[in-house]
């Protein structure tokens, strides 16, 4: 439709309206969505494209995640910072103490100690730092080492997202 309204001005149409940034994109956008027609300059001359001929794309730029309805637009940072890095494995490692505490058959409400054995050069530290207080309260733990678990300690490897760490449960009595 377009080829031949248009014809050899096309590429240049579509570099104008890539071109539109900011408040003129966001105008051009909702005029389209109201069924209006839009102006846009193109060597040097006005044209009038209609609804029908403009394919409108919302894009985010990098490291976000936006989102448009009913006229308000939402954009989410999604940058992994180290702290929500550490965070996501903590709520892993969380879900891993209590996989091992179900497969040892251990009450939910059972006071446990939890020993930690990275593989591999994993270093758990900074994590341990920065959330074992959250990982000691969430599983029940009175205690939460690092080393080898003790004899008669119900073990399990579990894969973190930059190695695996062999977790040990045993109940306190």
């Amino acid at each position: 439709m377009l080829g031949k309204k248009y014809g050899r001005l096309i590429p240049k149409i579509k570099t104008a309206l890539e071109s539109l940034q900011g408040v003129a994109a966001l105008a051009a956008a909702h005029a389209l969505e109201e069924d209006q027609p839009i102006e846009i300059q193109v060597d040097g001359q006005a044209l009038w494209l209609e609804p029908a001929e403009v394919l409108v794309e919302a894009t985010s730029p990098a490291g976000y995640a936006v989102a448009e309805g009913n006229g308000v637009l939402v954009a989410l940072d999604t940058t992994l910072t180290p702290e929500l890095r550490l965070e996501g494995q903590a709520r892993d490692l969380v879900r891993f103490i209590q996989d091992a505490r179900k497969a040892a058959g251990f009450a939910i409400t059972d006071r446990i100690q939890v020993t930690l054995q990275p593989r591999a050069g994993l270093d758990i530290t900074p994590m341990l730092a920065a959330q074992g207080d959250y990982i000691r309260s969430e599983t029940l733990a009175s205690s939460l080492d690092v080393g080898t678990s003790e004899e008669g300690s119900y073990t399990m490897e579990a894969e973190l997202e930059d190695g695996v760490v062999v977790v040990g449960v045993r109940r306190v009595m």
